[in-house]
């Protein structure tokens, strides 16, 4: 993880802020993970829509209107400290987005997520995996 770490910090972030989210579940959930990498896969992808769309709300109250891009990296996890068995993701966000309507990108910084934001992050996350989950069955 150090060596994914360094080469993270000195090849792929550009000298922006980062803010890192982990996201763990319930131990049902957890296993069912951890035998299905689509489900994974299928998890993930809600998560970052769901992020992201925090990012661009930001955004749109503060009157940015471009074309707008964001940058994560993430990584899964699929142990925890004591290595039991424990999925989980953990992702390394760009704390703002990019202008993409340009040749060459501009960042621009958001601020730090309010707790109501990660409240509602939550929430949803939590209606977007259920509704997955109840159409596998």
């Amino acid at each position: 993880m150090s060596e994914l770490a360094a080469f993270l910090v000195d090849e792929v972030f550009p000298h922006v802020p980062i803010r890192q989210v982990v996201l763990s579940f319930p131990f049902p959930l957890r296993f069912w993970m951890a035998k299905n990498n689509r489900l994974q896969s299928e998890i993930l992808t809600i998560t970052i829509r769901a992020y992201a769309g925090i990012l661009r709300k930001k955004a749109k109250a503060m009157g940015l209107k471009q074309k707008l891009e964001f940058a994560v990296v993430t990584v899964i996890q699929r142990f925890g400290g004591s290595i039991n068995l424990n999925p989980h993701l953990h992702m390394l966000w760009v704390d703002g987005l990019y202008d993409a309507s340009e040749k060459t990108a501009k960042f621009h910084e958001l601020p730090a997520p309010t707790d109501e934001e990660i409240r509602e992050l939550v929430q949803t996350l939590s209606k977007r995996i259920l509704k997955c989950l109840k159409k596998k069955g």
